[in-house]
């Protein structure tokens, strides 16, 4: 509503803002993910058009993009990803953000909800352990990201494939 709203509003800021958010939210799915969102795929590769490399062209990255993949739920930080790919942790950074597109935290952010949305989808695991298995300790704190990325309470969402 209130991009609907910020993009009918006479204020100057209000043309920049909604072009801007909406490049941002059409970019990420298909430079990250050129299958349907939902899809349970292994393997990773930025969309056509997209600017980010291969993972696969740093192994440093590729390691980390790995480790993300297979422990999900795993307290991950900058830090502990950098120790796995054997880097600093700045140079890990700017490596991550350059072979991926974006940064560490916000690439784990993601992929913790591809998951999510597939648990709910295809499993009767309660929200709690939906939550518990991309690494969320609280139930409200995964319901808060999940409502950022998908739109939609948890679920509503499960509530929504189920119709």
């Amino acid at each position: 509503m209130a991009c609907a709203q910020s993009s009918t509003s006479s204020a100057p800021s209000s043309k920049t803002a909604t072009p801007r958010l909406q490049r941002s939210y059409l970019r990420w799915p298909t430079r990250f993910y050129p299958w349907s969102r939902d899809s349970w795929l292994d393997d990773w590769g930025p969309g056509p058009g997209g600017d980010a490399q291969e993972p696969s062209s740093d192994p440093a990255v590729a390691t980390a993009v790995e480790r993300i993949h297979a422990e999900p739920e795993r307290a991950w930080t900058v830090t502990s990803l950098a120790r796995e790919a054997a880097l600093s942790r700045s140079a890990f950074a700017r490596r991550f953000a350059l072979a991926v597109g974006e940064p560490p935290g916000a690439y784990l952010a993601h992929w913790r909800m591809t998951i999510a949305g597939r648990l709910l989808r295809d499993s009767d695991l309660n929200l709690a352990a939906v939550a518990r298995r991309v690494g969320y300790a609280s139930e409200f704190a995964f319901a808060k990201a999940f409502k950022r990325d998908y739109g939609m309470a948890p679920g509503a969402y499960r509530r929504q494939l189920a119709a």
